[in-house]
C-alpha cells in the first residue's frame, strides 16, 4: 500500500507539462493524502521543498521508482490535469485507474482501483490535496 500512496504523494502538486510529464511549481508544498485498503484508511501528510531542478517529474519514471513492476498504462490530459493508470506487476500487483487536476497553487488527486499480494485482492482508493504554501523552501 505504500507504493499507492507514495504515488499519490509524488503526484498530488503536479501541474500539467507535457506528455507523461508533469511540472511543479518550486517552493513549498503541503500535502494530505488518504488511501483505503479495503476498510482500512491509511492517512499521510508532511511538507516537500520543491526545487528548481526537481520541478519536472515523469509520471513513467515516478512509477518505476516505486519498485514492484509499476508503471503508468496510460496519462491523457484533461482539463487541468491528467487521467492516468499506474499497473504494478511485483509482488504486489493491482491497478488504480485516477485523476490528477491542479488550479493555480493547489492540487487534486483522486484514484480507485484494486490491489493484490499473495492471492488476495483488495480494493483501493486514494484521496489527495496539497497546496503550495511559499514560492520559498522553508
Amino acid at each position: 500500500m505504500k507504493i499507492m500512496i507514495a504515488t499519490a504523494a509524488a503526484l498530488s502538486f503536479a501541474a500539467l507539462a507535457q506528455a507523461d510529464e508533469i511540472e511543479v511549481l518550486p517552493g513549498q508544498w503541503i500535502y494530505e493524502v488518504t488511501a483505503l485498503m479495503g476498510f482500512v484508511p491509511l492517512p499521510e501528510g508532511g511538507n516537500e521543498c520543491v526545487s528548481e531542478r526537481g520541478a519536472k517529474r515523469s509520471l513513467s519514471r515516478t512509477a518505476a521508482s516505486l519498485g514492484e513492476g509499476c508503471s503508468i498504462a496510460s496519462a491523457d490530459p484533461i482539463d487541468g490535469g491528467y487521467r492516468f493508470v499506474m499497473r504494478c506487476n511485483g509482488n504486489l500487483t493491482g491497478e488504480v485507474d485516477g485523476e490528477i487536476t491542479t488550479t493555480g497553487e493547489n492540487a487534486t488527486l483522486s484514484a480507485s482501483g484494486w490491489v493484490s499480494q499473495e492471492g488476495v485482492e483488495v480494493p483501493v482508493s486514494v484521496q489527495g490535496k496539497a497546496e503550495r504554501t511559499s514560492a520559498a523552501c522553508l
